[in-house]
């Protein structure tokens, strides 16, 4: 997109898990105008995976790492927002249960400059709840994208 003449600049969306992919992929690339996410993973160590207990999930995870070689302070998106040069919203809503609130929490701690929205009544993937917050969030890849 970058290499295109009628595109001046390039936002990254992602909900979920495809928010911390656009964390990522934007702490890497400096010519990203702006992030949005909606109920993004912060780290999954903040949160079980399935129904296991969450430190059987933090052991399992530190044991794929190490298996893999990969250092996972350089992994996750609570990790990474730092170093995203363009501006970010952090949207989430207060009824998630699949992704809680701490994830927001941890990623606005690691970016104090985020804007974040807590959307009520939203699930994690109960769109039509978000939809008070989609106009912010437009409004904010109007004001950052040229």
């Amino acid at each position: 997109l970058h290499e295109r003449r009628d595109v001046p600049s390039v936002g990254l969306v992602g909900h979920s898990m495809g928010g911390s992919v656009a964390i990522g992929v934007a702490a890497g690339e400096p010519r990203v105008g702006a992030v949005v996410t909606v109920a993004a993973v912060a780290s999954p160590l903040l949160t079980r995976i399935g129904w296991w207990p969450a430190t059987l999930s933090r052991a399992l995870l530190a044991t794929v790492a190490r298996r893999e070689g990969v250092d996972p302070s350089r992994t996750f998106a609570v990790d990474r927002i730092g170093e995203v040069d363009a501006p970010v919203l952090l949207l989430h809503g207060d009824r998630d249960r699949v992704v809680p609130l701490a994830h927001l929490h941890a990623l606005a701690a690691a970016r104090p400059d985020a804007i974040t929205t807590v959307v009520a009544g939203a699930g994690h993937a109960s769109f039509e709840a978000f939809t008070p917050a989609m106009g912010q969030a437009l409004g904010f890849l109007r004001g950052h994208l040229a």
